[in-house]
């Protein structure tokens, strides 16, 4: 049988956070699912999935093209053709899902509409606090009483729809919207507007953009970065161009369990 929705991750250099994005999928109260993670020129994405290989509704999948930067597109649309259900919808590695995520979507959906968006809130990391490691040790009991900035439903990126219409409208990648985000340009070519709106906060997006961050270090801060990088060596018969030499994909090992850990 196939699963009732399908949930899709792209993956670029934050294993550490992308194991907390996992566990919160399978934290949802919603568990007939499928969630597709995909690698995007990552080395360490297919070892954070082996770590879950006890969980079959875990699919790896590693993107097999040359790199561009999307910031996803590439992958969400991997994601559409490879999904098993009837609906979809996605999660970035460095968000976290309410449990409710999975379960507001598929009733949406079951109330005949075929595309929507669900609210988050969005938790804006700052200098000192706008690194990999402070999020790794954020459990999720703190994330939630942590100050939010509450975003009208109207302009939120997380989005559900039909795999039919994600077919018909690909993610662009960032390198054709000259002047918007590509889930931006996704949700115009599909008509998504506050009418498609699920009354539900279903997400947790962590903020943490820094000048420390930008695309010479893989959109990480640069200690994560350095330790990541400590961990590989270039290898040109791989699809992300490096292979991991370390015994672990994880910067900070001591941190797998942080998000459901007391505070």
């Amino acid at each position: 049988m196939k699963p009732k929705i399908t949930i899709v991750t792209s993956s670029y250099w934050r294993p550490d956070l992308l194991r907390r994005a996992i566990l919160s999928v399978q934290n949802q109260t919603l568990q007939d699912y499928e969630h597709i993670v995909v690698s995007d020129h990552d080395p360490f994405t297919e070892h954070v999935c082996n770590d879950f290989k006890d969980d079959d509704r875990i699919r790896f999948i590693e993107v097999q093209k040359p790199y561009e930067y999307n910031l996803g597109a590439v992958s969400f649309n991997i994601g559409l053709d490879n999904a098993k259900s009837d609906y979809f919808c996605y999660v970035l590695d460095d968000d976290i899902l309410y449990e409710n995520h999975l379960k507001e979507h598929f009733l949406h959906f079951r109330k005949g509409n075929t595309i929507g968006h669900s609210g988050f809130k969005q938790i804006d990391f700052i200098e000192p606090n706008n690194t990999a490691k402070f999020i790794a040790s954020t459990s999720l009991e703190t994330l939630q009483k942590m100050n939010h900035n509450s975003v009208d439903c109207k302009d939120v990126s997380r989005m559900s729809h039909t795999v039919e219409i994600g077919k018909n409208n690909k993610w662009k990648t960032q390198t054709e919207c000259v002047n918007n985000w590509e889930d931006n340009e996704f949700m115009k070519a599909i008509g998504l507007g506050s009418e498609h709106s699920i009354n539900e906060v279903t997400t947790i997006k962590c903020q943490w953009g820094g000048v420390s961050r930008s695309k010479e270090t893989k959109g990480v801060d640069k200690e994560y970065y350095d330790a990541l990088m400590s961990k590989v060596v270039k290898d040109d018969t791989t699809f992300s161009g490096y292979r991991l030499e370390s015994d672990t994909p994880y910067v900070y090992p001591e941190l797998k369990n942080s998000l459901f850990e007391e505070s």
